[in-house]
């Protein structure tokens, strides 16, 4: 008996149906001939580097090759149609019997093809043409099948196959016991349906299930004899109206049917039972729905299930059943009060490694690295990645994938200084690291396109570490811009004292721009290049213009390629939070007008650019004439050359904002947007788009903030007015900047909102269609009385705040404390004197009465607990 031959691996699809078509047209063939001397027409293929010629016995045979070899070498989809037209006119149509025309091995390995190449009915038909032959196929053929049914979804047609193929084998079996008259036809017959087949028709439910695909029920599933004493199922048919099963659920409860007692093995003929990838598929399954619509209750009953039947069957789990026990127990690991709970999970990872028959793969250490470190296990977890690092370091591409999915899932759980120093221990090379690794030596290795900050061609690495990539160095930039919004936001808010007050948030802010600026003192180091994304997240850090003028020197003779426009707005809203609105419009109309042309010149910009002028806040700033041309960004990298005239007249569209205060700048620019006017400079031909709501929103801001009150209240009227005749929706936003240009003016303001800026508010809800648009309206009302009562808030008026309470509960929207604390900062600006205004007598009753009406009592709120409380009887 012939040795069987090794199994070879195709590099790719185009190759795999190439190697069908050569099977194909060997069993054809009569005989191999010898090369032609000269140039005839003749179907031949090149095989180690040597042509070879067959001959056929009928001209139906070469034409069938000729079909094959032109679906092999399709470059689009008409041309394996045409393809697919000529094999089936050849193989006979529908009814015909596939014994008359070809023999049954080249059948299957036509089916196979067509099958591959998404053929998919006429590789149906030749597949129930031949369960109609007297021999069963084999699994090469109807394997392809299934598997191009599952890349389909066509759950109901695989269950239909498998259950033809299943009759076809019971019938062809008695066919030949009765021939034959004797037990030794059992030695002849095939063993059955091939489990490879039932798995994909598994994994086909639980791709159904994953993609929460509405639940067809293709066959009736029978739940006798099944074991229902370790959870309640819910059932889900017609004649149950409790039944509130999930099509998830569903596909899932079907599929864990399917693998229970004898269930497949009876009904498709299989020739073995459900094995382990039978149940790791299930159970990688439930664990992705477990983060969707199913229960955690019924993750876990699928998991207890499947790890009963295994042990009943006999079945070792291996690092795949593991990784999905973990993966449940994470997800489905929380508590009431929000907080997680990991001990189900550490239990099966300690489980899992103390198992000398399994070796934990990258996906069980990804899933052990939070949990551990959480438990104070960083040590372990350290050995972890050391022993995956060392088993793994001559595959280069396994090890930095693993590592980076590492790096990606400490950063998405906080944990970035564990990240940073994982990053430092198998990345960055001896003189960057904090932890020192023995027989590791610092080499140099020259590549084109790397160039260092003194100009030499060359980049720093590490024997046997990981290539740090700019990815890599994004993954903790984003990470720390991450921590420092969070705890920002937290200082400005009410929750500063979750930090201990300002100067530890302070202090917390601090050492976390100085660890990202020493990550990129390691990044620019070893020479890895900086991107956009690079620098939007750098651009979280900078306190000052000056800040951020070393840091884009820094950065700019590093980055990759041209920043992108993502990259331009973070620097431009940089430059406006740091009070440099000159540097911003510097950034706008020069560089990134170069940078990225009309890629980028859209309104999502503009708006940007208008957010940089709204963060002029100091009161000596707002009376500033803009100079882009001599501000910090334009001259960071040397004097200038040429004078502001000179400038002004190569460049016009900085007449925009030159020379103006940041609210005639505004103005300026909602004008040309309103215009849509249009600008010849150096840097090609400006198309100013048409504002939109988040526009006139900036701008209101901007005019809110000027501290005129007089002109603020002729402006916002205006403004309310430009914003009607462009025909831009009045929503919240925009109504509540709006009316906060007032200042303290509340009688014009009252006014404004009776005349006009009132009945457009409430309008937003008139024509709400649906609970969704209803919830979004009334969010927008809100959203336009809180600027009505910051403006009570300017005026000290609790009195006009508590009957714009009344007129909101009249309306059908409750008072809520977003209310309230737009009254309480309207007057903290007039206590403080922003304005230049004296202190105002405090109206207590006014703003208790207002207090109570804007707070709604909740048992679960603890600032309440203080709260006296009295119960009324009613007799």
């Amino acid at each position: 008996m012939d040795q069987p031959s090794k199994k070879r691996n195709p590099a790719n699809k185009r190759q795999a149906i190439k190697w069908i078509v050569q099977g194909v047209e060997k069993c054809l063939a009569d005989q191999e001939l010898p090369l032609p001397p000269t140039n005839i027409t003749c179907n031949r293929f090149r095989k180690n580097n040597a042509e070879k010629l067959y001959t056929y016995r009928r001209r139906e045979d070469a034409s069938l090759v000729d079909a094959l070899y032109l679906l092999a070498n399709a470059k689009s989809q008409k041309e394996v149609t045409n393809a697919g037209i000529a094999i089936h006119g050849l193989m006979g149509g529908e009814g015909s019997s596939l014994s008359e025309n070809f023999p049954i091995e080249v059948t299957e390995r036509v089916i196979k093809a067509t099958a591959s190449t998404g053929l998919i009915s006429l590789s149906l038909d030749l597949l129930r043409r031949l369960l109609q032959c007297d021999a069963f196929p084999s699994s090469m053929a109807y394997t392809a099948v299934i598997n191009a049914l599952r890349k389909h979804g066509r759950i109901f047609q695989i269950e239909e196959i498998l259950t033809e193929l299943g009759s076809s084998y019971r019938r062809i079996q008695n066919l030949q016991l009765k021939s034959l008259g004797n037990s030794v036809a059992i030695a002849n017959v095939a063993a059955g349906v091939d489990i490879v087949a039932f798995n994909a028709f598994v994994a086909s439910l639980c791709d159904a299930a994953v993609n929460e695909v509405p639940f067809i029920e293709s066959s009736s599933i029978e739940t006798d004899n099944l074991d229902m004493e370790s959870f309640d199922w819910t059932f889900f048919n017609d004649n149950n109206s409790t039944a509130v099963t999930s099509p998830s659920e569903k596909y899932l409860y079907k599929a864990l049917n399917l693998l229970r007692g004898n269930t497949a093995r009876t009904r498709f003929a299989l020739q073995e039972d459900p094995d382990i990838y039978s149940y790791n598929t299930l159970l990688a399954a439930t664990a992705k729905c477990s983060r969707l619509v199913v229960s955690n209750e019924l993750c876990q009953c699928i998991v207890e299930s499947c790890l009963r039947g295994m042990k009943q069957r006999g079945i070792q789990p291996d690092v795949f059943t593991y990784n999905a026990r973990i993966d449940v127990a994470l997800r489905a690991g929380t508590s009431e009060n929000g907080l997680r709970k990991e001990s189900e999970a550490i239990r099966l990872i300690d489980e899992v490694i103390s198992d000398p028959r399994i070796n934990i793969d990258r996906y069980t250490i990804n899933h052990a690295l939070v949990p551990f470190l959480r438990a104070g296990r960083g040590d372990e977890v350290m050995n972890m990645l050391m022993s995956f690092f060392k088993t793994n370091e001559n595959n280069s591409k396994l090890a930095s994938s693993a590592f980076e999915a590492f790096l990606n899932t400490l950063v998405k759980n906080e944990e970035v200084d564990f990240a940073r120093e994982l990053l430092e221990t198998f990345f960055l090379p001896l003189h960057s690291r904090r932890i020192q690794l023995s027989q590791r030596v610092r080499v140099v290795r020259k590549e084109p396109g790397l160039v260092d900050m003194d100009g030499h061609n060359h980049v720093y690495t590490t024997n046997h570490l990981i290539s740090p990539t700019t990815r890599h160095f994004n993954m903790l930039f984003g990470g720390y811009s991450k921590a420092y919004r969070l705890v920002a936001s937290c200082r400005r808010g009410a929750d500063s004292a979750f930090y201990g007050g300002s100067d530890l948030s302070s202090d917390l802010l601090i050492s976390l721009r100085q660890k990202a600026y020493s990550l990129l003192d390691s990044m620019l180091e070893i020479g890895v290049l900086v991107d956009g994304f690079s620098v939007s997240s750098l651009m979280t850090f900078p306190s000052s213009s000056s800040n951020i003028t070393l840091l884009l020197k820094r950065t700019e003779r590093e980055i990759r390629s041209e920043l992108s426009p993502a990259a331009y707005r973070s620097i431009i809203s940089a430059y406006g939070k740091a009070e440099d609105v000159s540097s911003a419009c510097w950034m706008f109309f020069d560089e990134m007008a170069r940078a990225c042309e009309k890629r980028g010149m859209n309104v999502e910009s503009w708006n940007v650019l208008l957010g940089a002028l709204a963060h002029e806040r100091s009161e000596e700033n707002r009376q500033t004439l803009l100079d882009p041309f001599s501000s910090a960004a334009a001259q960071r990298n040397g004097n200038r050359e040429s004078s502001d005239a000179q400038y002004l007249e190569s460049n016009p569209i900085f007449s925009l904002v030159y020379g103006k205060t940041c609210v005639d700048a505004s103005l300026s620019i909602l004008g040309a947007m309103r215009s849509r006017r249009s600008f010849l400079s150096s840097s090609g031909i400006w198309y100013i788009p048409k504002p939109n709501s988040q526009t006139y929103c900036q701008v209101a801001t901007v005019i809110s903030r000027s501290g005129n009150r007089v002109s603020n209240s002729v402006l916002a009227n205006e403004l309310f007015r430009c914003a009607k005749e462009d025909g831009v929706s009045a929503d919240g936003r925009f109504l509540n900047a709006a009316l906060r240009c007032f200042g303290d003016d509340i009688d014009s303001a009252i006014k404004a909102w009776k005349s006009g800026i009132g009945t457009a508010a409430l309008g937003i809800s008139s024509g709400a269609r649906n609970e969704y648009s209803c919830v979004k309206h009334r969010a927008n009302l809100s959203a336009a009385y809180n600027g009505l009562m910051h403006v009570c808030g300017r005026a000290n008026r609790p009195d006009v705040a508590l009957r714009l309470c009344y007129a909101m509960s009249k309306a059908g929207i409750e008072p809520t404390e977003a209310n309230l604390n737009s009254y309480y900062g309207g007057k903290r600006i007039a206590m403080n004197g922003s304005d230049g205004r004296r202190r105002l007598d405090l109206k207590n009753q006014f703003e208790s009465l207002l207090t109570v009406e804007c707070t709604k009592y909740n048992t679960n709120d603890r600032r309440r607990a203080g709260d006296k409380k009295i119960r009324i009887i009613l007799s």
